[in-house]
């Protein structure tokens, strides 16, 4: 390859704009460390001036005694008990990270990865950030959140090592 052949694709390269991203989606799980991620997407959404969204995804569940039969009244106020508790955390990880308007802090109910993949796509989201444990071997083949949100993602997405 001649040198000037390597001078025009090395231009190619630079020209090409990066276009900045509009809307970033911080999906939590309250992990320990998940707060690290909140102050990634933090920093990211004030370089680009960004939109900055907050979700939490718990999946919906039966409980069931030992006759197998489900159990209701105990089922729902566990529910609850994790609904008013996830809300809080959500509140309190809000205000950290200086999200104010309440329509940008959502609790989902569902499997947490398709809920988190249909919600960006419906709210026109380019950037997803999640928390990653860094699991390895056996642990990353039993399934990770974050594993399936990258590789299905409509978007950018960027796993912050927890």
């Amino acid at each position: 390859m001649s040198q000037e052949t390597k001078t025009t694709e090395r231009h190619q390269d630079t020209d090409e704009q990066i276009l900045p991203y509009k809307h970033i989606l911080l999906a939590t799980d309250f992990s320990a460390h998940a707060r690290r991620a909140g102050q990634r997407a933090r920093e990211l959404a004030d370089k680009y001036q960004a939109r900055l969204s907050l979700v939490h995804v718990f999946d919906d569940f039966v409980l069931y005694d030992e006759f197998y039969e489900p159990v209701a009244e105990e089922r729902f106020a566990l529910q609850q008990t994790l609904h008013d508790a996830a809300e809080q955390h959500l509140a309190t990880l809000a205000d950290e990270i200086g999200i104010e308007d309440p329509a940008d802090v959502q609790l989902l109910v569902g499997a947490p990865k398709a809920t988190i993949l249909a919600h960006a796509e419906e709210h026109d989201v380019d950037l997803i950030i999640v928390g990653s444990h860094g699991r390895r071997g056996l642990a990353r083949l039993l399934g990770s959140v974050a594993s399936g949100i990258v590789n299905a993602a409509p978007c950018d997405v960027l796993t912050v090592r927890l």
